[in-house]
């Protein structure tokens, strides 16, 4: 009896301690001086759920989704952040973060459904104690995908850029890779969301239950020569591809060159050896000069031979131009020659001149000169 009596006593405390919370914190807010930035920490509870009836409201036996993803993205003082998460077998996340203005969140469709909530919800204007919901609605006829979707990429580097992997094109290792869903994330880009090759240029990316459309592109400076299957380039060099439970593996090729120039000898040496020109594009066409004081004669372009295009791209990475110093720093010896190369990577041009002597130097480079000259003597009938 005195509990049932103290019952209104007791609920009267409790919506007072509730009220001096919130007018606490409208006064914390309010007493900040104008201009200033005031951190705010906060943990956004996520519900996805099925909204069978398609009302935007979670109703009696509507289930929650599990394998959803969630991203968040906050700000501190103008810098933005991005949190990634995916709900566990209840349908439920949390994401924690510290934010200066703005703390949003959002879920990605699962396969099979229709959006019925906000794409996006602000976290910062959430009530005390609040669960931010996430509704999607079967497509009637749409096969459903709840469980984890992973994609797997099989990267690897396609030196003579044919777009078809031989046996001695290696993998890619260590190559990070950027994604970005489309269609079911439109409002904005997810910035975060990558992955790493490994050791046998494998990159796996847990989606969660999404499909559609996504993006995606390598930010290491390589360029696409193949992305199977029904891959398609932008401008940019990323892939826009389709993606589903049952279609998640993908071929990748990729190249870092464009073309390559070799000068060897030179055109007014006082003996009239003359000067080679070696001129390799990225389609394996090889166009050959030789220049003789002022007259030049012209070879090509021949195309080479895969096998032929594949060991002389071999030989260019073998030959690290990149790296090769530059020696015309010193005098050159009596008629003694040199060597120019031009590298056009995707997204640098080398330019190295050596002397001949400096470059026996260094092992990568004479195999590449003397494999030119034997690509003359077949292509052309002409010999060194």
């Amino acid at each position: 009896m005195k509990l049932e009596k103290n019952i209104p006593k007791i609920l009267a405390i409790i919506g007072i301690a509730v009220l001096f919370l919130i007018l606490l914190s409208i006064f914390t807010v309010t007493v900040i001086m104008p201009g200033a930035q005031r951190e705010r920490p906060a943990t956004a509870k996520i519900v996805v759920f099925e909204d069978l009836n398609g009302n935007g409201k979670q109703d009696k036996g509507e289930a929650r989704i599990p394998n959803t993803l969630i991203v968040a993205t906050s700000n501190i003082h103008g810098t933005f952040s991005q949190q990634i998460a995916f709900t566990d077998k209840n349908g439920l996340a949390a994401i924690r973060t510290t934010y200066t203005h703005i703390f949003g969140i959002t879920a990605l469709t699962p396969c099979g459904y229709n959006r019925t909530t906000p794409e996006i919800l602000s976290v910062s204007k959430g009530a005390l104690f609040a669960r931010y919901r996430f509704g999607f609605q079967p497509v009637e006829g749409s096969k459903a995908q709840l469980t984890e979707n992973l994609l797997r990429f099989d990267v690897w580097q396609d030196l003579n850029r044919d777009g078809i992997r031989q046996n001695h094109e290696v993998p890619l290792r260590g190559l990070t890779l950027a994604f970005s869903p489309l269609l079911d994330h439109s409002s904005f880009d997810i910035n975060e969301f990558s992955a790493l090759t490994d050791e046998s240029g494998e990159a796996l990316l847990n989606i969660g239950n999404a499909c559609g459309r996504m993006r995606v592109a390598p930010i290491d400076g390589w360029a696409t020569t193949v992305f199977s299957p029904m891959g398609q380039e932008a401008d940019n060099g990323e892939i826009t591809f389709d993606y589903d439970a049952d279609h998640s593996l993908f071929d990748w090729g990729l190249s870092q060159y464009e073309s390559f120039k070799l000068y060897s000898g030179l055109a007014h040496h006082p003996e009239g050896m003359g000067e080679w020109v070696f001129f390799l594009n990225s389609t394996g066409s090889l166009t050959i000069r030789h220049n003789v004081f002022d007259e030049s004669t012209k070879y090509g372009p021949y195309t080479l031979t895969d096998d032929d295009q594949q060991a002389l791209w071999i030989l260019i990475s073998d030959a690290k131009i990149e790296n090769l110093p530059k020696t015309f720093e010193r005098p050159g010896i009596p008629d003694e020659t040199a060597y120019s190369f031009s590298l056009h990577t995707v997204n640098d041009i080398y330019l190295v001149e050596m002397w001949v002597d400096d470059a026996a130097l260094y092992p990568g480079v004479s195999p590449l000169v003397e494999q030119l000259f034997l690509l003359l003597e077949k292509y052309t009938g002409e010999k060194y």
